[in-house]
Parts: C-alpha cells; sequence; structure tokens
C-alpha cells in the first residue's frame, strides 16, 4: 500500500506509477509525456498541473484495465462503457468517453468494495473541482491525499481484472498458447525470441509490470512466463527480462534429454519409460537450484510426445541388458526377441 508524504518525491511517485502502466506500442508512446510532465510540475511545485498530469494516467490505466475486465470483448467493452455502437476506436478508448466518475458503474461484481468506489470518485470530483478554470489551487497535502487515493484503487483492481479476462476461454487458450511458444524459445536457448514472445505479449494484453507478477498467482498453466515474472526488469518506465534468466539451463536440459530419448512411433512400444522415469531423468539432468527449470522442460517434453523411449532402441531392439549399460537402471521393458 502506497503512503506518500510531505518527504515523497516525484521519482518515489513514478516509480510506483510505472509499475501499473501498461507497456506501450509505439503509438502509444505519447502517454510518456504526461509521466515526464508529472515530474516537472511535481518538482517545480505546480500542484494543479500535478494533478492534472498523472489524473491522465490514472484514468488510462483504469481505462486498459477495463479492457482487461471485459477480456477484450468488444462488444461486452462497448456495453460496459455506456456506449451504443462500435466507434472503430482503440479499445481502452470506448472508457475515454464515457463519465469518470461511473467507469465502475457496470461491474456488478461483489467484489467492487463501496470504499474502492468512493475512493475513486472523490479522486474524479478533485481533478473536476479545478477544471476549466475555477481559480481553486490544490495543496500539496490535497494533492498527495489523492495520490494515496488513486493507488489504493489501481492496488485493488489490477488484480481483479487480471482474473476476469483469464476466466475467459478464448483469453485462457490464446494466453496458453503464448506460454507454449515461449517455452519453445527458452528451450531453444534463444533469449532474444524469448525477449520479443514477452514483450509482443505485454503490448498486445495491456499488461503492466504488476500484471505480470501477478500471472503465476491466477493460472497453473502460465509455467514459463510465471518463472520469467522473477526475471521481469522495471527501470524508468521500461520493461526488461534480466540477462540473468537461466536460458541455458533450459536448453541444456532440453538437448541432455533428447540426446538420450525419442518418441516412439506407437504407443505399444515394449521399452516406453514411466512418467516417474521421465521425472527422474530431468531431474538428474537439472544441475540449477531452481527445479521449476526442470519442471517447466518436463511441460516442453510432455508437449511433443506423451510417450519416450531410449534413443535406438526401437530401431536396434534393444535389450535389459543393454538399456541397463545405457543408463536406463528402472525402465520397464520386456525381453525381447531375437535379441
Amino acid at each position: 500500500m502506497s503512503n506518500f508524504n510531505e518527504n515523497s518525491t516525484a521519482e518515489d511517485i513514478v516509480y510506483k506509477l510505472d509499475e501499473y502502466l501498461p507497456m506501450l506500442d509505439e503509438d502509444r508512446q505519447f502517454i510518456k509525456k504526461y509521466r515526464s510532465d508529472f515530474i516537472y510540475h511535481f518538482r517545480s511545485n505546480f500542484y494543479n498541473l500535478a494533478l492534472f498530469s498523472f489524473h491522465y494516467l490514472y484514468m488510462f490505466i483504469l481505462s486498459t484495465s477495463m479492457v482487461k475486465y471485459c477480456a477484450f470483448n468488444k462488444n461486452d467493452i462497448i456495453h460496459k462503457s455506456g456506449n451504443q455502437k462500435d466507434l472503430q476506436i482503440e479499445l481502452f478508448s470506448y472508457f475515454g468517453k464515457a463519465s469518470e466518475k461511473n467507469i465502475f458503474k457496470s461491474i456488478k461484481d461483489k467484489s467492487l468494495k463501496k470504499d474502492i468506489v468512493s475512493a475513486h470518485a472523490s479522486n474524479v470530483c478533485l481533478r473536476d473541482s479545478i477544471a476549466h478554470s475555477s481559480g481553486r489551487n490544490v495543496l500539496k497535502n490535497e494533492l498527495l491525499n489523492y495520490l494515496n487515493n488513486c493507488f489504493i484503487v489501481l492496488e485493488f483492481f489490477q488484480p481483479t481484472s487480471l482474473e476476469s479476462c483469464i476466466c475467459r476461454n478464448d483469453i485462457n487458450v490464446k494466453w496458453e498458447n503464448a506460454d507454449n511458444d515461449l517455452l519453445d524459445a527458452m528451450c531453444n536457448g534463444d533469449k532474444a525470441t524469448v525477449d520479443d514472445i514477452v514483450i509482443g505479449f505485454l503490448i498486445d494484453y495491456h499488461l503492466s509490470y504488476k500484471d505480470f507478477l501477478y500471472l503465476p498467482h491466477i493460472s497453473s498453466k502460465l509455467n514459463a512466463f510465471s518463472y520469467l515474472s522473477r526475471y521481469v526488469e522495471l527501470y524508468d518506465g521500461e520493461l526488461s527480462i534480466s540477462d540473468n534468466i537461466k536460458i541455458d539451463a533450459y536448453k541444456s536440459i532440453y538437448d541432455s534429454f533428447k540426446a538420450k530419448f525419442e518418441a516412439p512411433t506407437t504407443s505399444e512400444h515394449k521399452c516406453i519409460l514411466s512418467n516417474d522415469e521421465i521425472k527422474s531423468e530431468i531431474l538428474a539432468l537439472d544441475y540449477t537450484p531452481d527445479k521449476n527449470v526442470a519442471q517447466n522442460v518436463m511441460t516442453k517434453i510432455y508437449t511433443e510426445s506423451e510417450y519416450w523411449i531410449p534413443v535406438g532402441s526401437e530401431k536396434l531392439k534393444m535389450s535389459d541388458k543393454e538399456l541397463i549399460k545405457y543408463g536406463i537402471k528402472n525402465v520397464q521393458c520386456e525381453k525381447l526377441e531375437g535379441v
């Protein structure tokens, strides 16, 4: 929970704000201008202008969060924003055309607490009170109270919108497919592709740093994204994947396993490894302290085939003795005739 006070700097506030700002594509980079304006106005004690700049960013975050809440369903977005027809505009812009104070009006979810709605209404009222050359000057303590209220709303609604988003089956499937693509890139040791997939995923779904950190809490199937969430770095409003990520470990385990085992042409093969044997083999190849690496490689292995056998055993019809010599000590194979 944020608690900005008289000693808080513009950098303190913006650092917190950056956690909630969605990843921006080239067309939305203008948003950064409001961020820079807030820093300048806050430092210069222009608190009215600082509030205007921050409020634009605050409403942009809420508008994109509402799009996520609607799981990017255009009809739902049009309905919940209070519009009656397709305006052929960006999805988050529909909520930008709606009443700011009533942005949560269409949400019937009981989890949306009254104090959150009240805090948001208070934020909008303060902004409205200084609009249109009203002559009112906002004091620093009023601005700080406004900022804390804004973060109360953002901190509550961010996970709420994300949980609502993934409940939609079409989004669930798309995100799981993206996770599989990411896992492929990791097992291939392709850091550049990993970066591209993650950044593209964040931009396509208006996701923020906070959203990415929250992914492990909303799905047990987004294994690759969940693993990477600990390596996401935020600096000066930009997100990146740390170079400390253990991509090499993924590739090493995956390549080592594929060097020893292959998928059989039939599920009736006599030398098929059990799930426990596959797990044991992969764990034995993992020398990292993080066992999530092995678990994720195992997921990749299972997506390729349900069955695995020692390389060459299908062609050569290896005996039990040869299999043991090969290094598979507990494989359950019947004695093959003619070997």
